[in-house]
């Protein structure tokens, strides 16, 4: 069991480390936006993606891991959590860093999501612009506008798009 555990720790120390990476770079994600740099925004998501890879890794060992224990300590493995598992080894030694390692899961996943929800709306913020400003263009263009052909004539243009093409 003592094995168990101490891969257990070494996995959520791992995890702890990735999640940080995540949040360095949901952060600079964050300014590419702002910045409106879309080569910059491609870098980001490109290494985010390489972490969350490594991350789903640790997180199956991580179950596998629970599943083990929970076969050793007679525990329902559907029941199975952290918080189980420190509350089972309380009066252990290897429950104290098990708790500071949740606690530390806890808070950088919730900063994580404040950063992530924080870039979503940015992202929605663009889209929204983009949207508008095609919209304002279209009803520029489009509508009842007319022009005049080379003899003077006026041609109604009507509802023609934005993007025209040769056919």
């Amino acid at each position: 069991m003592a094995g168990l555990i101490q891969q257990l720790l070494e996995n959520l120390s791992e995890q702890i480390a990735f999640y940080g990476k995540l949040l360095a770079f949901s952060q600079e994600k964050k300014t590419v936006i702002i910045k409106n740099d879309v080569s910059g925004l491609q870098r980001v998501t490109s290494d985010e993606n390489v972490i969350i890879g490594r991350l789903q890794k640790l997180d199956k060992g991580r179950e596998s891991l629970m599943m083990d224990m929970a076969d050793v300590l007679g525990i329902d493995k559907k029941t199975m959590t952290l918080t189980v598992l420190i509350e089972k080894l309380k009066s252990q030694k290897e429950a104290e860093p098990l708790s500071e390692l949740r606690e530390n899961l806890i808070a950088l996943t919730a900063e994580l999501k404040q950063i992530n929800d924080q870039n979503k709306e940015l992202i929605d913020s663009s889209i929204d612009y983009i949207n508008f400003s095609m919209n304002l263009l279209q009803g520029t263009i489009g509508g009842n506008s007319s022009y005049y052909d080379s003899r003077g004539q006026e041609i109604n243009a009507g509802n023609r798009g934005f993007f025209d093409a040769k056919q």
